[in-house]
């Protein structure tokens, strides 16, 4: 952090705590000329500009930068009292400082007298000709970004951390480079209530909404998981971020995940019975104050755990929301083994609901061959990460697998795989994508997400196409999103024959 500046005059800005200090004199006999401390909350930065005076940026209650000639005396404001604190929607003339450990920023004045600042917690850089309110130019970026998700009831809307992104025109379009199709709309992060913030609380890394759904009223809510205790909250329409609800943890389950039509959910595993349950709190309705409730725990499915099954494993490392069990449009509760511990199992299975056996089994562990295959331990002593969360719509259904510093067979270097395999809810594989890091040479495809923790599926309408959104550690920057082309067109054709005979399907 910039907290010193050099005016053309030789003058010496210093911030000193919430003190701004000037020294003059330097060569001959440094002398303190000036101290002030009235008009600054906390002071983070310094910009000298041509006349001598200096910006400062002005943290805490401010939020704002600040102006003053070589006297001390205000000379203009940049951005709004409180930034973000009451109003989340996001402005070409509001800042906010929040960042990892507290706030930061950094500030620079060119000849003219316009001036740049690193709007932290936007992920941005803004530029403000002399005497302007109101920014003329950005610079915008994500830095890692492991929690990101998209809002089934509305899904112009995707979220990084805090950070809400929208296209208003046609978000089903395919990217366009240099464009502005998905523009930051609002910043959660300002206005977080006092018990929402934990050292999680910044645009990047694992803070923020873990699931984002407008619900069946209309109104949009969230979950976020804060010094890991789960939290249940509304995105209003207008104003700062609103806390509903703390979630009580289930001894024994899974973490609580919210569904697409705002069910929760949850699995308890029974060691002594050898079997797995899937639990579901249906949403019933909403009470007075727009406070979503829930009906008791409903079983789902129950399924044995053997050896060789996809049952979700404790302990292992599931990224940000946590085991997630979908029930797909046919009625078949899904499971999904994120492990890497094993070299003889399958990774995804399905129950009927309400069912006490397995459907079926596929994902089977083995190297990446592009049909599916899983790879574990078995094979690859250097793999760390496995699986992160089972996505499902309609009859598809969708997992990643991150394979953290696994081994590619293919080359033997070690990277991250990077994959995303895609299945029929009848346990047909259907594809598979995604770009390892060992297989590619810089600069990167677009195609790359480098250990992406989050994935959301959508399908806006029945028959629609699908699309699914991932994060990214460090790959190629920001969320992706792919599009699974034909998906919908899949059919099915059946025939039977006689051993030995040539088989018709109709």
């Amino acid at each position: 952090m910039n907290q010193i500046a050099m005016s053309s005059a030789g003058d010496l800005w210093v911030i000193s705590g919430a003190t701004l200090r000037r020294y003059s004199n330097l060569a001959s006999g440094p002398g303190l000329a000036l101290t002030m401390s009235s008009g600054l909350s906390s002071p983070l930065a310094l910009a000298a500009d041509a006349s001598g005076g200096v910006w400062v940026a002005d943290g805490g209650a401010s939020q704002q930068l600040k102006h003053f000639d070589v006297n001390g005396t205000a000379a203009g404001v940049i951005g709004a009292a409180g930034g973000y604190a009451t109003d989340p929607a996001v402005t070409s003339g509001k800042l906010c400082f929040k960042s990892a450990g507290g706030e930061r920023t950094a500030l620079a004045t060119a000849a003219d007298g316009s001036i740049w600042v690193v709007d932290t917690c936007n992920n941005r850089m803004l530029h403000f000709a002399a005497s302007a309110s109101n920014s003329d130019a950005q610079v915008a970026y994500l830095p890692v970004v492991y929690t990101s998700t998209v809002d089934h009831g509305n899904p112009q809307c995707v979220y990084a951390n805090f950070l809400q992104f929208c296209n208003t025109t046609d978000h089903t379009a395919a990217l366009q480079p240099g464009g502005a199709a998905w523009p930051l709309v609002k910043n959660w992060l300002g206005g977080l209530p006092a018990g929402l913030v934990d050292a999680n609380a910044h645009n990047d890394g694992f803070g923020g909404l873990t699931v984002v759904e407008t619900l069946s009223n209309g109104r949009t809510y969230g979950l976020m998981t804060v010094n890991a205790q789960q939290y249940v909250v509304e995105l209003p329409a207008s104003g700062p971020l609103r806390l509903i609800q703390q979630l009580a943890p289930v001894s024994g389950a899974t973490t609580t995940v919210m569904y697409e039509n705002g069910d929760l959910g949850y699995a308890l595993t029974n060691t002594i019975a050898a079997t797995q349950t899937v639990y579901r709190l249906s949403l019933t309705g909403f009470n007075g104050s727009g406070n979503p409730i829930w009906d008791s725990a409903v079983s789902q499915a129950r399924v044995p755990m053997t050896s060789g099954s996809p049952y979700s494993r404790a302990g292992v490392h599931t990224g940000v929301v946590g085991p997630r069990f979908p029930k797909t449009a046919s009625g078949r509760v899904v499971f999904f083994d994120q492990s890497v511990c094993c070299s003889l199992n399958f990774h995804l299975g399905a129950a009927a609901l309400n069912g006490t056996s397995w459907l079926w089994l596929a994902s089977p562990s083995g190297p990446l061959d592009g049909v599916g295959a899983y790879q574990t331990r078995g094979i690859d002593g250097t793999v760390n990460y496995g699986g992160t969360v089972v996505v499902a719509s309609a009859n598809h259904i969708v997992y990643g697998y991150r394979g953290a510093n696994f081994t590619d067979t293919k080359n033997g270097k070690i990277g991250y795989a990077n994959q995303f395999m895609h299945f029929d809810d009848n346990g047909l594989f259907l594809g598979q994508f995604g770009e390892a890091t060992t297989q590619t040479v810089r600069p990167i495809g677009a195609q790359l997400a480098s250990d992406p923790m989050s994935l959301t599926l959508v399908q806006e309408s029945a028959g629609g196409p699908l699309y699914v959104y991932s994060s990214d550690e460090s790959g190629h920057g920001g969320i992706h999103r792919w599009k699974l082309n034909g998906a919908s067109a899949v059919s099915y054709k059946t025939g039977s024959v006689l051993a030995g005979g040539t088989v018709t399907l109709n």
